[in-house]
């Protein structure tokens, strides 16, 4: 009887480990989703910013409007040469704010901690900052699905609650 009764605990200590990795296989392959989406996304932005950049020292420098007095000539100059760095500001800058963010979400999701950072990085990889949110939009929903199945919030639960112990 005792035997019986060993065993079955040891099936129910095997159900309840196999329960246990199941959130962890479920936000794998979304978690290297997004991971891939932020890596994509800051080297698309920097693609551009290159592009950018070629395009408009190509160009050259536009002749100044008729008219203008020498004061309104040099500004007009030191425009022109500061469209380049606004460009660079004006495409990267939400590279430097949201895929840094994503990149560590997707970490996080992938070691099933930091739910709030997770969702966020789901979140943040479906906004259109650069050319990868093609892929970030699908691959956020998918992200963004799994992270809000239940089972998958309660591994997060349980980790963060395990690491609170120590």
């Amino acid at each position: 009887m005792s035997e019986g009764l060993q065993k079955w605990s040891e099936v129910g200590d095997e159900e309840a480990g196999a329960a246990s990795k199941q959130p962890a296989r479920r936000v794998l392959a979304p978690a290297v989703a997004i991971i891939v989406v932020a890596c994509l996304g800051f080297a698309a932005n920097c693609l551009v910013w290159f592009g950018l950049s070629a395009a408009r020292q190509s160009m050259g420098k536009s002749p100044p409007p008729a008219g203008m007095d020498e004061h309104d000539r040099a500004s007009y100059e030191r425009g022109q040469e500061a469209a380049v760095f606004l460009d660079c500001c004006l495409v990267t800058l939400p590279t430097l704010a949201v895929y840094p963010l994503v990149l560590v979400g997707g970490i996080q999701m992938l070691r099933l901690r930091t739910r709030w950072l997770a969702i966020t990085a789901g979140i943040l990889a479906m906004l259109p900052c650069s050319p990868a949110f093609l892929l970030g939009l699908p691959l956020g929903v998918w992200a963004l699905v799994v992270l809000l199945d239940p089972g998958v919030a309660a591994g997060f639960g349980r980790l963060d609650n395990a690491s609170r112990r120590f």
